[in-house]
């Protein structure tokens, strides 16, 4: 497939280790495995448990400074790059 079929933006703001952090990962894991289908990339906060298993899993992480909850502008910058 000469070209990527999907875009896939996944954005994890918690800060720490939960369900929903494990879920992110499981389903970058699994869309990494569809490479040429599908490029990603997870949006997570600096310095968390996450962050590290993306990148142990070599998914594409783009990390933020977010302090509570989501800020548009931290996204929109990690998005540009």
């Amino acid at each position: 497939m000469s070209r990527l079929s999907r875009r896939v933006v996944h954005l994890a703001s918690a800060r720490e280790w939960r369900g929903g952090q494990n879920q992110v990962l499981l389903l970058a894991r699994a869309l990494a495995a569809r490479a040429g289908e599908v490029e990603q990339v997870v949006v997570t906060g600096r310095d968390t448990l996450l962050a590290e298993r993306l990148r142990e899993a070599g998914v594409p992480v783009r990390l933020v400074g977010w302090r509570i909850g989501l800020s548009p502008a931290a996204l929109a910058g990690a998005l540009r790059e």
